[in-house]
This record gives C-alpha cells, sequence and structure tokens, in this order.
C-alpha cells in the first residue's frame, strides 16, 4: 500500500534528523541523502524482481495468502514512480 510509504519530503527530513545524531555537518548529511536517494529505485527494483520469481516458484500451485505479482506490481510501478521524481 503506496500510502505507508513517507513522501520525498518526509524521506528527507527523517534522514537528515537521523544523519544529524551522528554527524553535525550539514553538508556531508546533504550527500549522503543524495546517495542513497540515487539508490533508493534500485532497492524496489530488486524486490520487485523477488516478487516474480517468487510468483513464478507459485505457478501450479494452491494460490498462497500472499499475492507476489501485485507485490511486484506495486514495486515497478514505485520504482518507475521514484525515478521520475528523483532524475
Amino acid at each position: 500500500d503506496e500510502t505507508f510509504y513517507p513522501t520525498p519530503s518526509d524521506h528527507h527530513r527523517m534522514l537528515a534528523t537521523y544523519l544529524s545524531l551522528a554527524n553535525d555537518d550539514a553538508d556531508a548529511r546533504t550527500v549522503v541523502i543524495r546517495e542513497i536517494d540515487a539508490y533508493l529505485p534500485f532497492v524496489h527494483l530488486q524486490w520487485a524482481h523477488w516478487g516474480l520469481i517468487k510468483a513464478g516458484e507459485r505457478l501450479g500451485k494452491k494460490p498462497g495468502a500472499f499475492d507476489y505479482l501485485k507485490y511486484a506490481h506495486d514495486r515497478f510501478r514505485r520504482f518507475y514512480d521514484l525515478v521520475k521524481i528523483y532524475k
């Protein structure tokens, strides 16, 4: 459910607060946040692939309680949304 994900501004505020506990240098925090932003879409891409693999393993079997295909779809959508935001 997409409503559980923080907005980009919430995400940055949370990271800045967390990083400020370890480092007083605002420029260093900005660099770390940019690095995280660069990799974040690919985390969703990796989980989308995992969902597809798990869905493939379930083919021909009794449906389970978890919808791996929907999960993969949601992660792919989040990947594309983040790519657009952080371009």
